[in-house]
């Protein structure tokens, strides 16, 4: 039933080559980047700004033969294309523009590998033309976000007009006969979740709304490019027993009837941006992605430079001085204490290094080893025989106080022998 897509037809390129050709020096590791549906000249664009992006798809409609037509019934399965890891991405953009459908090739809907008796397909009868499956596939990607957890991440689309979709799940039986076919509705909104859709309706002529400084100044910047093929009604809470309207939506961009085109809202750590359609996405990604999303959710880009003039001398605030200084002196202070030990622990190895060479040492080695150990243990005359002599058989004496202790030293597999 679902099958990764590989390539894209109808004179596409594979998101194998896309992605080799957009590759550019990658400046921020994080966040990592999921643009679903892009064209290849806003993909290479983000690429070069040194984001860490991975090209999708959601999969694109597919255009049923003639043939197939005649025939009534044709077998499809799902294109779908994203990283197994996406559940570790943190941010999402897709593209729900207009895409051209690709032919249908039979031999990409079988399945290679088979591990039931039974298999499923996505059904098209009658005078159905085109299947587009990308309103299953986001609702299987809503899925897929929602194991993220513990943590936020930002989902931006561009979006266009709704469109609602009938699926037929054809069962097929190890038998070769039909065991069932089971009817879904999906639209092409599945992936957000709450769409807040209100109604079709295109235009070109937007009224930046947004507060914030900064996204108000791109929007403008960007609007040129935009255009608009749907509306958002504003959520409401319960609150002090009457509904109002939600605060965690926030209107970026209205028409010229006032109606909410562009939002973002904020709902259980994803953060949702809904931009209308425009020309050079990558105008406002870039932007958004460099400055403006950094200074909101900093924790999301680790590695982003924008704040980094804070830390330089100039931009210190009051007492950060006097700390840096108390901060150096310790370690300073620290590091002298540690120099300390280091020293004490090396002359502690020294002075017992006799212990371990009990164990290890031969020969004369072993004998003066064996002395230090005597006189370790307390035994005040403890001497060593002249080697000199010719009938000598011991190493060591020790005198005692009621006689002679004499001590002959083998070092037999690292093991001294008295």
């Amino acid at each position: 039933m679902f099958s990764k897509r590989k390539s894209k037809d109808s004179g596409s390129e594979s998101i194998e080559n896309i992605s080799e050709e957009a590759k550019g020096t990658v400046s921020y590791k994080n966040p990592l980047v999921c643009l679903f549906d892009f064209n290849e000249e806003s993909s290479k664009a983000i690429k070069s700004a040194g984001f860490n992006t991975r090209i999708s798809l959601l999969g694109s409609p597919i255009l049923i033969p003639e043939g197939d037509r005649n025939r009534q019934q044709t077998l499809l399965l799902l294109k779908y294309d994203w990283p197994h890891n996406i559940h570790e991405y943190d941010i999402f953009v897709v593209d729900m523009d207009k895409v051209e459908p690709i032919p249908y090739k039979e031999d990409e809907h079988k399945r290679l590998y088979q591990t039931s008796e039974d298999a499923s397909y996505f059904l098209v009868e009658g005078h159905q033309t085109v299947f587009d499956g990308r309103a299953i596939s986001g609702k299987i990607l809503r899925n897929e976000l929602a194991n993220i957890t513990d943590r936020t991440y930002i989902l931006i689309t561009f979006v266009s007009q709704k469109q609602e979709f009938s699926y037929k799940l054809y069962g097929m039986s190890s038998n070769g006969y039909n065991s069932n076919v089971t009817v879904s509705s999906h639209d092409n909104y599945s992936f957000i979740g709450r769409g807040h859709h209100l109604k079709n309706i295109m235009g070109e002529e937007i009224d930046v709304c947004v507060v914030h400084n900064e996204l108000n100044s791109l929007l403008v910047k960007c609007s040129h490019l935009m255009s608009y093929e749907a509306t958002f009604r504003h959520p409401t809470d319960w609150k002090d027993n009457q509904q109002v309207p939600s605060e965690k939506f926030i209107p970026l961009m209205r028409n010229k009837n006032k109606d909410i085109i562009s939002y973002v809202e904020f709902d259980e750590g994803c953060i949702l941006f809904v931009f209308p359609q425009m020309d050079e996405k990558e105008k406002l990604l870039i932007p958004l992605l460099e400055n403006i999303l950094p200074a909101i959710h900093p924790e999301i880009f680790p590695e982003s430079t924008l704040f980094s003039w804070k830390n330089e001398q100039d931009y210190w605030l009051p007492n950060h001085a006097e700390l840096v200084v108390r901060k150096q002196e310790l370690e300073r202070k620290f590091q002298s204490q540690i120099d300390e030990i280091h020293t004490e622990i090396e002359s502690n190895l020294s002075e017992f290094a006799f212990l371990h060479n009990l164990l290890s040492e031969t020969d004369d080695a072993l004998v003066k080893s064996v002395i230090q150990y005597l006189h370790w243990l307390g035994f005040g005359s403890v001497a060593e025989m002249d080697n000199d002599s010719s009938i000598k058989e011991e190493d060591i004496q020790v005198i005692l106080d009621d006689g002679i202790l004499i001590i002959e030293c083998k070092g037999i597999g690292g093991t001294v022998v008295f």
